[in-house]
Order: structure tokens, then C-alpha cells, then sequence
């Protein structure tokens, strides 16, 4: 693979991360109540 090839990879890489977290982002303020008893699921594992 050439030096090239590895940088646009790794930029395709970073792209596909962007991606991944602002559909994650998206999903919260979709549904706050998951996250809401997501959060309180795991305040009750003290």
C-alpha cells in the first residue's frame, strides 16, 4: 500500500468516526427518555 493510499484511508477512517458520533448525537436528542433511564439504570448500580 502507498503512502497515499494509508492517508486516504485514514481519512475515510476519520470521516466514518465523525459520522458514527453525530449519529449518536442525533439518537439522544431523538429520544432523551432512553438516555434518561439510561442514566438512571446505572445510578442504581451503586
Amino acid at each position: 500500500m502507498t503512502e497515499r493510499e494509508r492517508e486516504v484511508q485514514a481519512m475515510v477512517a476519520d470521516s466514518a468516526a465523525v459520522i458514527e458520533r453525530a449519529a449518536g448525537d442525533l439518537a439522544l436528542a431523538e429520544e432523551p427518555s432512553g438516555l434518561l433511564a439510561a442514566l438512571e439504570d446505572g445510578a442504581s448500580d451503586d
